[in-house]
């Protein structure tokens, strides 16, 4: 009776095990699979920009003085027009000082030169003009003298002693000349005298040219048409020369600045599209753009972490303000395209491990069962390889390598998700 309970005993525990063997063999690992197609591919980054405007004009003082007069903020301007006025009576006094110097060397020069009464010059003028009208009455004579000597009318001694007469007057003329000349010389200052004087007033000129032109800097007039956005000084208050004291903006033309990572923005490049969004409270605006400018140089800066980063400036021209309400100083958000790839097959991160061989490979189903495939990578994003070689469309790629009792050849159920 014992041998009998034994024996059906053995044969139920034989049964179970039979059973449990069974349904191991019949169970498949349910995995969780993406079939792979080819598609076109974007890597983006969101960075954070700042509306800047591309015409930004800071005025810096020119002179030390007084603020007199000053614009308001906000306050819209023309170019030329009058921003700021520094008090410049410090400097009217001073030219006025040196317009009184310049004719104090006037008047100096004019008593070194010698004193030489007119009188003397218009009478030495008429005895000069008096010989010559003498020369001009005897010429005639002599000239009658001559027919009258032709004729035999007067002796040769006559005419010769009338020629002689006449060399006399022309001697006596140049003497008188001479005397003239000789009273003008007179009149003239001693050697250097024009020459120093000359140069005294010719280096007061050119310091009240100096001061002309400082006094006109007492004026900071706006370069460009725009808005009145930051004044740094007040009415009263003293402005140092090269300090800043005003901002003018052109609200019409303007540009975002943005930073980013020394290793994604070797990937970017001047004329890359940007896509430009606004979040508000009620709705999310966007528009478009393109990189306008790179930096050539990386700076850097603290992360919301707290980390240091290196980043690279990138400017953004606005093309298409599309939905977006921006002003200067508004901050927006800015979609990068690192890379953009057409036709290629994409698989997640999560699906990627290396090899026994230490290379790339995934898992795919085949028949049923786990796979190892080995792949080539072309790009990666954060999320996703973009695969070179390895796989091919309507493969089955299993998206988590580490499923617990997974590995190659087992039997699996996939769960099908398309890229």
């Amino acid at each position: 009776m014992k041998k009998k309970y034994k024996l059906i005993v053995t044969s139920i525990i034989l049964v179970v095990i039979l059973g449990i063997s069974v349904i191991h063999l019949t169970d498949k690992l349910t995995v969780n699979t993406e079939q792979v197609e080819k598609t076109d591919f974007q890597d983006t980054i969101e960075e954070n920009g700042s509306v800047v405007s591309a015409d930004k004009v800071t005025l810096s003082a020119e002179l030390n003085g007084v603020v007199l007069s000053v614009v308001k903020e906000n306050t819209p301007v023309t170019q030329g027009q009058a921003i700021l006025t520094i008090d410049s009576s410090q400097i009217e006094h001073q030219i006025a000082q040196l317009r009184g110097n310049l004719q104090s060397i006037q008047g100096q020069k004019e008593m070194s030169m010698p004193s030489v009464y007119q009188s003397q010059i218009e009478a030495q003028k008429l005895e000069i003009e008096s010989t010559k009208v003498a020369m001009q009455d005897l010429e005639k004579n002599i000239q009658d003298a001559k027919l009258l000597y032709e004729a035999g009318s007067i002796s040769k001694s006559e005419l010769d002693n009338l020629e002689l007469s006449y060399k006399q007057l022309q001697i006596k003329k140049n003497a008188q000349e001479k005397q003239l000349n000789l009273i003008y010389e007179q009149s003239k200052p001693k050697a250097g005298t024009d020459k120093m004087y000359d140069g005294q007033q010719k280096s007061v000129s050119e310091n009240m040219k100096l001061l002309e032109n400082q006094k006109q800097k007492a004026v900071l007039r706006s370069p460009i048409n725009g808005v009145v956005s930051e004044i740094l000084v007040k009415s009263g208050e003293l402005a140092q020369l090269q300090s800043p004291v005003v901002t003018i903006i052109n609200k019409d033309r303007l540009q975002i600045e943005s930073y980013v990572l020394t290793d994604d923005v070797i990937y970017l490049h001047v004329g890359d599209k940007v896509n430009i969004r606004q979040e508000t409270n009620s709705e999310d605006l966007s528009g478009t753009g393109v990189i306008s400018e790179i930096s050539a140089y990386a700076t850097e800066q603290r992360s919301g972490l707290g980390l240091d980063e290196k980043k690279v400036k990138v400017t953004v021209s606005i093309q298409d303000k599309g939905t977006l309400n921006i002003s200067a100083n508004y901050d927006v958000l800015l979609d990068f395209v690192l890379k953009e790839m057409h036709d290629v097959i994409t698989i997640p991160k999560s699906a990627m491990f290396h090899s026994k061989d230490g290379k790339d490979a995934v898992f795919v189903v085949k028949n049923g069962k786990a796979v190892i495939q080995e792949v080539s990578i072309a790009y990666e994003s954060n999320s996703k390889y973009v695969i070179e070689e390895g796989l091919e469309e309507g493969d089955e790629v299993i998206k988590d390598p580490n499923i617990e009792g997974l590995k190659e050849n087992i039997a699996v159920k996939s769960e099908k998700k398309k890229n």
